[in-house]
């Protein structure tokens, strides 16, 4: 790749006065979401609009938090310097934090910054578990912006989640036929343990993410997380077989993706006793214990999602696809500018059903 281009984060102007609401009584140990809910509460009470934003703000310290937030419209969402939220709770159909415009269309203008938010238990890191019952593990995000434009958002980091940052508008027909998130500056520091660092997802209807700048960003899947399938720094996807399809004029300047490395795993035997979210070799394919139990006689064969053996149930791991910097499902025109491939093997481009940029015959230019 060409040299680096690194712009910086840019931070910006918080003055809001008797407009910045901060919870009372926050303290760094116990359940902090009752506190939090209240300032919610208080600035819903003050009827913020277009013209006179509202900030939640959220002080320096790990601010444990047992269900999602979800922030008010016309409100802004800061985290000082040296704020986490520490989820603690179950797994969701929703993200952490969700912000922007949910009912009334899209907002404008709005700021979103120092975004930090940590999944506590080290087992929600094994996502596979995720996988049954009624969550979807494309909703469980740490951070979901929904209609907004012309925005910033500064996400410090987001760690653990199946999803890091998702921009995901409402269905079109919900906000009279117009839907998107679009036109934004988006800063990222760090995206760590995921299964998807940013996804960009159109939604039923005329419901896009088009048109932002996305700048740096340290994509980083491994060291400790443990998932079935491939996982992607930067995924454009769609919500349904009705959704827009396209997700276009997104740019990436100097993200940095850290790729599949090699794969510490001990070596399938028969009725071995296996332990949930290690990894066995076999043949030299990769598959990762569901749970703790006795393997069959039998070794495993599949080479995508999962089946039993014996006791218990082996995930397969495409470790040709540990991370890659893009994958595109959703016919995306995007740009990504000065990446960088810190190490490791499989392919740095996944393109499915691209779309086709006119005149170009091209879907993603890379500079």
């Amino acid at each position: 790749m060409i040299g680096l281009f690194n712009p910086g984060i840019q931070k910006r102007d918080l003055a809001y006065g008797s407009r910045a609401f901060s919870p009372k009584g926050l303290t760094t140990s116990g359940d902090q979401y009752g506190k939090i809910q209240d300032a919610i509460t208080r600035i819903t009470a003050a009827g913020p609009t277009a013209r006179k934003r509202a900030a939640l703000v959220l002080p320096a310290g790990d601010i444990e938090i047992s269900q999602p937030i979800v922030v008010p419209e016309f409100t802004d969402f800061i985290q000082v310097d040296g704020s986490r939220i520490v989820y603690t709770g179950t797994i969701r159909n929703q993200a952490v934090v969700t912000a922007g415009g949910l009912s009334v269309g899209m907002e404008r203008g709005g700021k979103y910054q120092g975004i930090n938010v940590y999944v506590q238990s080290t087992g929600h890191h094994y996502w596979p578990t995720w996988a049954g019952g009624t969550v979807d593990l494309d909703k469980f995000a740490a951070f979901r912006l929904r209609n907004s434009d012309a925005f910033y958002l500064h996400v410090r980091m987001t760690e653990g989640f199946p999803i890091g940052l998702q921009l995901f508008p409402a269905p079109a027909a919900a906000t009279g036929g117009l839907s998107s998130v679009s036109y934004g500056r988006i800063d990222i520091e760090d995206s760590y343990l995921f299964k998807v660092g940013v996804d960009l997802r159109g939604n039923t209807g005329d419901a896009f993410v088009n048109q932002n700048t996305f700048f740096c960003g340290n994509f980083s899947p491994t060291s400790g997380v443990t998932y079935a399938g491939s996982v992607y720094g930067i995924r454009f996807s769609k919500e349904n077989a009705s959704s827009y399809s396209g997700q276009n004029n997104n740019t990436f300047v100097s993200p940095c993706f850290q790729l599949g490395t090699n794969v510490a795993a001990a070596n399938w035997s028969p009725s071995l006793l296996v332990y949930p979210g290690r990894r066995y070799y076999y043949q030299g394919r990769v598959y990762i214990a569901a749970s703790q139990g006795t393997v069959g006689t039998t070794g495993p064969t599949h080479t995508s999602d999962s089946a039993a053996n014996g006791a218990v149930t082996l995930w397969y791991e495409d470790v040709l696809r540990r991370c890659p910097l893009l994958f595109d499902s959703a016919g995306a025109w995007t740009k990504i500018i000065t990446a960088r491939r810190e190490s490791g093997i499989g392919p740095a481009i996944i393109l499915r059903n691209p779309g086709t940029v006119p005149n170009t015959g091209a879907a993603t230019e890379f500079e």
